[in-house]
């Protein structure tokens, strides 16, 4: 059986304070979400995958984590994320997905695997790669 979660949360967590920062950026792009979550869980039956910040309109889809202390390898784990979503729940992914990073410190190379990545990475509210760079990869 299959089966989608959308975690309420009653405080002010790091997701919802990525999840504005990121839908900051976003509008200034001219891109509404018209859907969202914090914590989108997918189940087959079990927890199959967790999506830290995920939003949607008809054309785009963020696909987001919120790792203050990222170590290496926060990409491939995002990436994972990515490739469970389209086994698990494709009707969740739009044409345009952009995959995001809020982090807090960075280490040597993220940057640039970010970008080599096309992944929107966001370091205590200054993007390092930038949405725009990113959207024009789409």
């Amino acid at each position: 059986m299959w089966g989608v979660s959308m975690v309420p949360t009653t405080f002010l967590s790091i997701e919802e304070e990525t999840y504005e920062e990121f839908d900051y950026y976003l509008k200034n792009a001219g891109i509404l979400l018209s859907e969202y979550a914090l914590k989108l869980q997918i189940f087959r039956p079990e927890p199959v995958v967790t999506v830290g910040i995920y939003g949607a309109n008809e054309e785009y889809c963020l696909v987001a984590q919120a790792v203050p202390r990222p170590t290496p390898g926060v990409i491939s784990q995002l990436k994972e994320i990515l490739d469970k979503l389209r086994k698990y729940a494709p009707e969740k992914l739009r044409p345009k997905v952009i995959l995001g990073l809020y982090i807090d410190i960075i280490y040597p190379g993220l940057e640039e695997e970010a970008r080599k990545e096309n992944i929107w990475l966001i370091k205590s509210n200054k993007e390092l790669v930038p949405l725009k760079e990113v959207l024009q990869k789409l």
